[in-house]
């Protein structure tokens, strides 16, 4: 939550970090990951509500859903609405087929029976 003080990024028993709205998170970092969540408080008039929102990369920050919409996975990670989009996506990019090249078949046999034919035509009438 401090902007001061970076995450450990690597740190294995990190799990899943939420960074509040200021502290940066550098791009290659974010791309890494696939997303980091982030949590900021709103006034609401005399109130003070917590919204959590989903950062992507190239997407920014989306804080457009209800906290009664998230999960905890087995794994003790946090699962969002955005979480749940991205890493269907995501699923669905790894099963997609490889387009495979076009595999043209050479007359290789026509052209030199052809070629074979005209050599013999020509040293016979020779």
């Amino acid at each position: 939550m401090d902007p001061t003080t970076p995450p450990h990024w690597d740190a294995t028993e990190a799990g899943d970090i939420i960074l509040g709205p200021g502290v940066p998170i550098d791009h290659r970092t974010l791309a890494r990951r696939g997303y980091v969540h982030r949590v900021k408080f709103v006034s609401e008039g005399n109130q003070r509500v917590m919204m959590l929102g989903t950062e992507l990369p190239y997407v920014g920050t989306d804080w457009d859903f209800e906290l009664a919409d998230c999960t905890v996975d087995e794994h003790g990670r946090l699962i969002t609405p955005v979480v749940t989009c991205f890493e269907a996506t995501r699923a669905a990019k790894v099963q997609a087929p490889v387009p495979q090249p076009r595999t043209e078949r050479t007359e290789g046999p026509v052209q030199i029976g052809a070629l074979t034919r005209l050599i013999y035509h020509a040293v016979h009438k020779q």
